[in-house]
């Protein structure tokens, strides 16, 4: 047996400092697996794509509704003017979270390709936004703030179906690799 100069523990009976952590440790937690794969790993399956872009989408949306809130209240700013601005604002946000994130790119160098894409997605994307919400505040009696989350969740749901045969489109032009590259059987 051999003991440490510093102690008189024998180093088969004690735990190492990386084992004590490691008892301790996230990698233990029974949800962990899981929410690696949803936040960290690669993400191949369209359930995790969806929950990422979600979540890309939720940050976005604040940015976008705090400025809309903003300047309707308090610069009195017409809502599909401040609306259209809020996605716009919303939509860089979106873009360096969907490029970096849901759909990366950097494995097949389509960064030109994934950047005119997402233009062209948001732009049609903000088209439709400001539509409805032009047909929201000529037409119906919804608040501004109702009228804006109808028009996000259709915008959403346009720009995720898009991006994602995209994608699709992209990975397919592209060789494969020498290693293979596990792929998300399930979320």
């Amino acid at each position: 047996m051999v003991r440490h100069k510093w102690t008189s523990v024998r180093t088969s009976d004690a735990l190492t400092f990386r084992e004590e952590i490691d008892k301790h440790s996230v990698m233990h937690w029974p949800f962990h697996s899981h929410s690696r794969r949803l936040f960290v790993d690669r993400a191949d399956h369209w359930v995790v794509q969806l929950i990422r872009a979600s979540a890309a989408s939720l940050g976005a949306a604040l940015g976008d509704y705090a400025l809309l809130v903003v300047a309707v209240e308090v610069w009195n700013t017409p809502v599909v003017w401040t609306s259209a601005a809020g996605v716009v604002f919303g939509h860089v946000i979106s873009f360096i979270l969907h490029t970096l994130w849901i759909f990366p790119g950097a494995d097949h160098g389509y960064h030109k390709t994934q950047m005119v894409l997402f233009v062209a997605i948001g732009a049609s994307g903000l088209l439709l936004h400001s539509g409805l919400m032009y047909m929201f505040e000529r037409f119906s009696p919804l608040h501004y703030l109702i009228a804006k989350t109808v028009s996000v969740l259709v915008m959403f749901l346009w720009g995720f179906l898009l991006r994602r045969t995209s994608h699709r489109r992209l990975k397919s032009h592209v060789p494969a690799r020498t290693s293979p590259v596990p792929q998300d059987s399930a979320f």
